[in-house]
C-alpha cells in the first residue's frame, strides 16, 4: 500500500486523484514496477500478508495491490462514515468512476443513496451541504 500523497510509479492520477490511468494490468504493475517501487521509491510500500481469519483495513485513497499466495475468498466493501460522507457524494456523482452495480444503476446511485439518506438521517445530508 502507498499513502495517497505518493503516486506509484508506472501510475498517472488526475490532480483530483479521480481518475487512474496505467498502461498495464495489475500483475503486469506488480511483475515491472514493485520492485523499483521497493527499491527506489520517495515512500517504501506498506506491505502484509494477512492471515486466514484475519481483516485488513485499506483507508480512502491509498493505493493498493492484492496478490494471493494460495486459493482465497476475499470480500471486500466500501465504509461510508460521516467523516467520508462528502468525498463518497462526490465521488458517486460521476457514474463512470463507479463500479460495483450493475452499469444502468450507475447513473442513477446518486439520487438514490441522496434520497435514502434524507429519508432516514435528515441532519446527517444537510451536515455535508
Amino acid at each position: 500500500m502507498f499513502p495517497p500523497d505518493v503516486v506509484p510509479p508506472g501510475v498517472v492520477a488526475s490532480d483530483d486523484g479521480l481518475h487512474v490511468a496505467t498502461s498495464v494490468s495489475i500483475i503486469e504493475w506488480f511483475l515491472n514496477f514493485y520492485e523499483a517501487a521497493r527499491e527506489e521509491g520517495e515512500c517504501q510500500p506498506r506491505e502484509c500478508v494477512v492471515e486466514a481469519g484475519e481483516v485488513i483495513f485499506v483507508p480512502r485513497g491509498w493505493w493498493h495491490l492484492v496478490v494471493n499466495l494460495e486459493e482465497s475468498v476475499a470480500i471486500t466493501q466500501n465504509y461510508v462514515s460521516r467523516a467520508n460522507l462528502k468525498q463518497v457524494l462526490e465521488y458517486i456523482e460521476k457514474p463512470e468512476l463507479v463500479s460495483g452495480c450493475p452499469v444502468e444503476q450507475r447513473g442513477t446511485l446518486h439520487a438514490r443513496f441522496r434520497s435514502a439518506l434524507g429519508d432516514r438521517k435528515p441532519a446527517l445530508l444537510e451536515s455535508v451541504e
